[in-house]
């Protein structure tokens, strides 16, 4: 091979193998780009332990699903005209999926017509009845009730009072529960919801008390009645927590808020691509004590890290 005959071979492979790096790379940068999903989370509580927890799982959802979440808080003082217009809004807005958590009013969802809502919709906490095709994240509140009566039950308690500051679809929920399993034992319970009415501390001499929400069991944790009657409940706070574990209450019912948040943006994920059936996930909930708050699962639950 002459030397004009070498140097055309080395050009036409040079030429070849410049080619071949320019198909590489035209066939790498032409692939779609990573679709970011625009989510709208609706919610009317927006502080506490609970939502610090259910904020964790959707923000590390959000990094593993590449969603940018926006929050519109529906705050305490509106009505519940204002709060459904606000929602109302929110649901025309442009977004590729929404997110409801109504956890201090989830009655509100009945009032809403979410016919002509186009994009997938999941809610948190709470089921839809009658709207099949939104998905729901949610706990049995029925089956955290009847946990809590197992509990006092294996106790020993013999008569108990139910306390509830909240009056919605999942307390009540709850206290069907815990008296369906305290009737099926023959406990004496007696129940009063209105916080305005309730004589917080005129509690029947050796009866323990079962608080059904969070600001219940706060309110009762710093009364006298705490050195008298043993206290139980449903839901956590950081200050509720440590009164578990100084011994102050006896048991807490839990959930996974964590797994819920970051199941609440998975589920929006498989809805806006076409993927997975289940419309409806129930996560399961947990007998927190003293002896086991450091332990998994409770620790996991309990202080997650996102």
């Amino acid at each position: 091979m002459g030397k004009s005959e070498k140097l055309a071979f080395i050009s036409v492979t040079v030429l070849l193998i410049c080619l071949l790096i320019l198909i590489v790379v035209r066939v790498i940068t032409s692939k779609d780009a990573v679709r970011v999903y625009r989510v709208s989370i609706i919610t009317d509580d927006v502080q506490g332990d609970y939502s610090a927890n259910v904020q964790k799982g959707l923000d590390r959802a959000a990094r593993d699903y590449n969603i940018d979440l926006q929050v519109i808080a529906l705050h305490s003082g509106m009505t519940t005209e204002q709060q459904k217009s606000s929602l109302e809004r929110e649901l025309e807005a442009d977004t590729d999926a929404i997110i409801i958590n109504l956890q201090q009013n989830p009655s509100l969802s009945e009032q809403l017509d979410l016919s002509a809502i186009s994009v997938p919709i999941v809610s948190l906490g709470t089921v839809w009845d009658g709207y099949s095709s939104i998905r729901s994240i949610s706990t049995d509140d029925a089956s955290m009730g009847n946990l809590l009566a197992q509990e006092m039950i294996k106790d020993g308690v013999t008569v108990c009072v139910i306390r509830a500051s909240l009056d919605n679809t999942r307390i009540r929920l709850r206290e069907a529960g815990f008296v369906k399993t305290m009737k099926a034992a023959g406990v004496a319970y007696s129940s009063e919801w209105d916080p305005d009415t309730i004589a917080w501390e005129s509690i029947p001499k050796g009866a323990a008390v079962a608080a059904l929400d969070e600001p219940s069991l706060e309110k009762l944790v710093g009364m006298p009645v705490a050195a008298i009657s043993p206290l139980y409940g449903i839901g956590y706070t950081n200050a509720l927590l440590s009164s578990l574990e100084s011994g102050a209450i006896r048991r807490l019912i839990v959930e996974d808020d964590y797994a819920m948040g970051y199941l609440a943006l998975q589920s929006v994920v498989d809805a806006i691509e076409n993927k997975g059936t289940a419309h409806e996930q129930i996560l399961g909930c947990y007998v927190a004590d003293a002896k086991h708050l450091y332990q998994e699962p409770l620790q996991h639950i309990l202080f997650p890290i996102s």
